[in-house]
């Protein structure tokens, strides 16, 4: 299955709201800005990526060129990603997409509502469609802080 993150970029420099479309639900993420690619607290560079489940850690995972993006492979040495991390404030995020399935607001600040039933949900629907299955992620990345 293909799948896309269509990013909202911010007026903050702390946080990317975007949208994640399956054919049959629609989730919330939440994203770090752009933060020079720094571990655990930048967004995901955009691109085209390949999922891939780690069943022990219940979490899907961005792969580019065959290669796993977690922080000891030398094609991703800077950052780790997941998909659906139980996350609902852009500071509880440490170097993933957190799905939710609304988004409120507490000031200029977003938060997600219902993340584990959004993680929960995104794992059950790709079970559901047999891979493989790639992820698209488009849009801003938000702002480069101290260039």
């Amino acid at each position: 299955m293909d799948l896309m993150v269509d990013r909202v970029v911010t007026d903050h420099r702390n946080y990317i709201l975007g949208m994640l479309e399956l054919p049959d639900i629609n989730f919330f993420v939440l994203e770090r800005a752009w933060l020079h690619n720094a571990s655990e607290i930048s967004c995901v560079p955009t691109g085209i990526y390949d999922l891939w489940f780690q069943e022990e850690k219940d979490l899907w995972y961005l792969m580019k060129d065959g290669v796993v993006s977690v922080s000891s492979a030398s094609a991703f040495p800077r950052w780790g990603v997941r998909i659906g991390d139980i996350a609902n404030t852009f500071d509880e995020i440490k170097g993933c997409l957190a799905l939710g399935m609304g988004c409120k607001w507490a000031g200029e600040f977003p938060y997600l509502t219902d993340s584990r039933k959004a993680h929960d949900a995104f794992n059950h629907r790709l079970e559901k469609f047999k891979g493989p299955h790639h992820l698209e992620i488009q849009g801003e990345m938000g702002w480069i802080l101290n260039d």
